[in-house]
């Protein structure tokens, strides 16, 4: 895919626009952190400093389980969006359209669900760690008017998923005769750069995946005792669930047209057929048969 092939056709041109949309995971949640002019003009005079010349921020919720829970959910949401999405624009991310289904129902049935069970928790728990928690672990600092109601609290909670076209004016999107005129080389480079960057992406993760297999796929061999024993390398159902994904969503997804990604997904899409984990796990036969596969298509295209 060149970018200067798209600038030379004025009519309909397939683009990014044309095969994904533009999503961004949004999460707000509640620090309790809240600033205290009086303890700060307390260490400013304590240490002989000028007024105003430090800020002491309490942390309302120092310890609380609950709330640490949340934060660590947050990362592990962000980190879920960024595998099921291309980097773009900031924080939003390209989804496939083919992946567009199984990107909202994964967040519609465990993402959001997930949040705000631990939302309600933290809210169910918020009283006491008000009355009784925060009272230790605030000392001499603790100031019940510090802690606002249980409902304005869960109201600096939420959880959003948005999902929209890539807008017309995109820098990646259809460009006909007339806006080609105009275009900058800066947009084209850009364009360019974001297709070369997504195509290496991808064979990175076959390559990764690939590798995997191989190496799982293997028996070790020793000898113990005069004995040769030989113990199989375990094998994750995760590692060929990806596999088989990347083969079904490359095959919809591939905006560089890298014919060298077409062939390695549909050798590993062939490899694959048929095959699950219960029957690479129990058969020494079928283990080296995927290896042997999988180690050629990696000699192959030079993986």
């Amino acid at each position: 895919m060149n970018i200067e092939s798209y600038l030379a056709t004025p009519e309909h041109i397939t683009t990014l626009r044309d095969c994904a949309v533009q999503g961004n995971l949004e999460i707000r949640v509640w620090l309790g952190q809240k600033q205290d002019d009086l303890l700060s003009e307390e260490v400013t005079v304590s240490k002989g400093a000028a007024s105003g010349s430090a800020k002491v921020q309490k942390n309302l919720l120092a310890g609380c389980k609950e709330h640490d829970a949340i934060l660590k959910y947050r990362s592990r949401a962000y980190n879920w969006f960024k595998q099921k999405s291309w980097p773009y624009v900031g924080s939003s991310g390209l989804i496939p359209n083919y992946d567009i289904p199984n990107v909202l129902n994964e967040y519609d049935s465990t993402i959001k669900p997930q949040f705000m069970q631990l939302v309600d928790a933290f809210c169910l728990a918020y009283n006491d760690i008000k009355a009784n928690h925060a009272f230790t672990m605030q000392g001499k600092m603790y100031d019940p008017s510090d802690y606002p109601h249980v409902e304005f609290v869960r109201s600096k909670f939420d959880i959003n998923l948005f999902v929209q076209s890539i807008p017309e004016s995109d820098f990646g999107q259809k460009i006909s005769g007339d806006v080609a005129a105009q275009l900058s080389d800066h947009y084209s480079r850009q364009a360019q750069r974001f297709i070369e960057e997504t195509a290496d992406k991808q064979l990175a993760q076959l390559a990764k995946v690939m590798q995997s297999i191989s190496h799982t796929c293997e028996v070790d061999v020793r000898e113990e005792n005069g004995e040769t024993k030989v113990t199989r390398r375990r094998l994750h159902e995760s590692t060929l669930e990806k596999a088989i994904e990347y083969c079904d969503l490359f095959k919809h997804f591939n905006p560089a047209n890298s014919a060298r990604l077409e062939g390695i997904r549909a050798d590993l899409a062939r490899a694959l057929g048929g095959v699950n984990i219960k029957a690479l796990r129990d058969s020494d036969a079928l283990r080296a048969t995927v290896k042997s596969d999988v180690d050629d298509i990696m000699k192959k295209f030079g993986l």
